[in-house]
């Protein structure tokens, strides 16, 4: 919190001169921790602040943070002990931070010819942990030893120290770990990674796409033996090929132009399990990321190169994809960064879970708004009063939970609402229930269009959305009294 009583009230703002200004004795900027239980589904709920007396929870130190899901524990070398309260297992060396060379440019990633590895375990500075009633987080402080540029990294130098600072946070009653990442970025044509380590072999990964969930290999071996395959093929074998092309723009049958690497995208989390438990990232930066050694995901924060396009790459050997003599200066980064994502485990297979839902909840926020009648000519959160005509709380509708809400939104042509949803679930069939709180008067589904394409049986403002096979979605039209 912090005194802004001066400050605010030596700039009022009559905007209606016939009324009184409320003038308050003092402006506190606070901000304010609220334990929200039971939100309204697809609605909100109104809160008024009491002032007739303090609930402010002074932050105490601790040496290790916890809530209902979780216990972590800062190590010494600078790794994360989670435990998981559900099933009382230990995750050890999660949080790993890896810097490494980038040689790739503006198309590909691809490693440094001479590369130098560099991990943030055992370069931990500082740390702190703080923890309240709703809150608690842990704070940790490492400078990685890199090469400040490429030709640095051949040589084995490691000149130049990179500043990753990262705050852990568990909230009152959520599943999901809040991860913070700030880095200074000093260094050139490089990559910062962070490992989290599933503790359980799968040679598979499930991530999300744009209506469903993805099963990938972690690595394509049968590819890849094609690919090396090949490579020892195209030393020995010559196949008749237009001589008036480059020889690395000719398309052979005897050789490929780019290994099948195993880095892959995701939409909003990716995860390893096996049939009893398992791990997930929820990026909210960057969606790549790589599966190492079958139990661990490796997610990538950024990486920055030196030029739009580069010629033989250790991943994309031959031309460069883009003009090779345009230098990209600004695409080094050479700034201040900030990241974000969640980390969650859970006791189950992977479809038990639910995790799209969990992953769309924690990419989708709660928004908080105020009223404020006080104004004033600087602080552009003050806003004009507003008279109170709605209900204190209210509920478009509620789910099981079981589909996933992909959007609501005002049809663009009619008076209701366009509410589309998919099965998140891994080759599962999946349906879900929607209670609406008002009468419905209309409801069936559309196309993409929102056009009609079929009817809807309502039962008691009531709908039970047919079935969805994996990776499908549907969408609905309602309209209400």
């Amino acid at each position: 919190s912090k005194d802004l009583t001066d400050y605010v009230l030596s700039q009022t703002i009559m905007l209606n001169p016939s009324k009184k200004v409320y003038t308050p004795e003092s402006v506190i900027e606070a901000t304010i921790a609220i334990e929200a239980k039971g939100l309204p589904a697809m609605g909100y709920v109104q809160y008024t602040l009491d002032f007739s007396h303090s609930s402010k929870k002074e932050l105490k130190e601790s040496s290790a943070v916890e809530n209902e899901f979780y216990f972590i524990h800062l190590e010494e070398d600078g790794t994360l002990t989670i435990v998981d309260k559900t099933n009382n297992h230990v995750y050890k060396n999660q949080a790993v931070f890896e810097e490494n060379g980038d040689g790739g440019d503006s198309f590909n990633y691809s490693p440094a010819h001479q590369d130098l590895v560099t991990y943030s375990k055992d370069h931990l500075v500082d740390s702190s942990i703080q923890a309240s009633e709703l809150y608690a987080t842990l704070n940790a402080e490492y400078k990685l030893p890199i090469p400040s540029d490429l030709d640095e990294r051949a040589l084995g130098k490691r000149s130049i120290e990179l500043p990753v600072e990262m705050s852990v946070s568990l909230r009152k009653g959520s599943p999901v770990i809040d991860f913070d990442v700030h880095v200074d970025n000093v260094g050139k044509s490089h990559r910062l990674c962070v490992v989290f380590d599933a503790d359980l072999v799968s040679k598979v990964n499930i991530a999300d796409e744009q209506f469903g969930a993805i099963e990938r290999e972690n690595i394509h071996e049968k590819e890849m033996a094609l690919y090396n395959e090949a490579l020892e093929r195209s030393k020995t074998v010559k196949e008749e090929v237009n001589n008036d092309l480059p020889v690395n723009f000719q398309q052979s049958n005897t050789t490929w132009q780019e290994p099948p690497i195993s880095i892959e995208p995701t939409q909003s989390f990716v995860s390893l399990s096996n049939s009893e438990r398992g791990i997930a990232l929820i990026p909210q930066g960057v969606r790549e990321y790589e599966v190492i050694d079958d139990h661990a995901i490796r997610l990538t924060l950024f990486r920055t190169y030196s030029f739009m396009g580069k010629e033989n790459l250790i991943y994309r050997p031959g031309r460069a994809s883009g003009e090779r003599i345009i230098e990209t200066r600004d695409a080094e980064l050479q700034k201040p960064l900030d990241f974000s994502f969640g980390f969650t485990t859970f006791a189950c297979d992977f479809n038990s879970t639910h995790i799209a839902n969990i992953a769309k909840a924690y990419n989708t926020p709660v928004v908080a708004r105020e009223y404020s009648e006080f104004l004033n000519g600087r602080l552009i959160f003050s806003e004009p009063e507003v008279e109170g005509t709605k209900e204190d709380s209210y509920s478009l509708f509620s789910t099981e939970n079981k589909l996933v809400v992909s959007a609501i939104k005002k049809a663009e042509d009619k008076d209701g609402y366009i509410i589309r949803l998919y099965n998140g679930q891994f080759h599962e069939e999946e349906s879900d229930t929607l209670v609406f709180t008002q009468n419905i008067k209309k409801a069936y589904y559309v196309d993409l269009k929102e056009e009609y394409a079929d009817s809807i049986e309502v039962v008691d403002n009531t709908i039970q959305v047919k079935p969805l096979t994996h990776c499908k979605f549907t969408t609905i039209y309602v309209e209400t009294e």
